[in-house]
């Protein structure tokens, strides 16, 4: 954010100030977090960037959905419905995941399930998998708040099952990156071996025509 005040571009400026309040939103500051989704969502209404005014408004939805403000919270997502849909691409995940959290935090199990379930085939037929684990975390409260202990059961399975599916895979990342790492750093030890040997050889050639010029003398 502070590089970005330095350059006269705006919309990259909301862009950090929403990375920002996603950060303060998982640490559970959420005044913090409401204030910087609201400097993105004045920048994006100012240069009427759509996307940019989605991503923002959703930010603030989920603060105030943390925070127990469900008027303010529904108030956005209403004014939004009009202008989502399934090409929305993330966004539209986004969306639906907020209102199946809304019912959820409504006690209306049955709604909060309905867009839930619906965002989760949705995300594994179009293979988007990021959000899987959020949506998941979601209908298992509202299996809870509805008492469907055998469904509730099912999606747990599922649930643990992604959780150590992405695990393995944060670890072979993490792997693949050490092995990347060790690969440049033999790297640059090949090329910091290679110059060193071509400047011994010029300076031994260069050594070398002194002695011989004064041999010659």
């Amino acid at each position: 954010l502070k590089i970005e005040s330095e350059f006269n571009n705006p919309l990259e400026k909301s862009i950090r100030y929403y990375n920002i309040g996603e950060c303060y939103k998982e640490l559970d500051s959420f005044d913090l977090a409401l204030s910087y989704f609201s400097n993105s969502l004045i920048i994006e209404k100012k240069h009427k960037n759509l996307e940019g005014i989605q991503y923002a408004s959703i930010g603030l939805v989920d603060v105030y959905l943390n925070i127990g403000q469900l008027s303010d919270a529904k108030r956005i997502l209403d004014k939004m419905l009009s202008g989502i849909n399934e090409k929305s691409g993330e966004v539209f995940i986004l969306f639906k995941k907020s209102l199946g959290f809304y019912y959820l935090k409504m006690n209306r199990p049955d709604e909060s399930l309905a867009h839930l379930n619906f965002i989760e085939n949705y995300i594994i037929k179009n293979n988007q998998p990021n959000y899987l684990v959020d949506v998941y975390d979601l209908e298992i409260k509202a299996l809870e708040q509805k008492g469907d202990w055998k469904i509730l059961s099912l999606k747990y399975k599922a649930y643990l099952e992604l959780l150590n599916k992405n695990q393995s895979l944060e670890v072979q990342n993490k792997l693949n990156d050490l092995m990347y790492q060790n690969d440049l750093k033999k790297k640059e030890l090949e090329i910091k071996l290679i110059k060193e040997e071509r400047d011994f050889k010029s300076d031994l050639n260069i050594y070398t025509s002194k002695i011989s010029i004064f041999l010659l003398l």
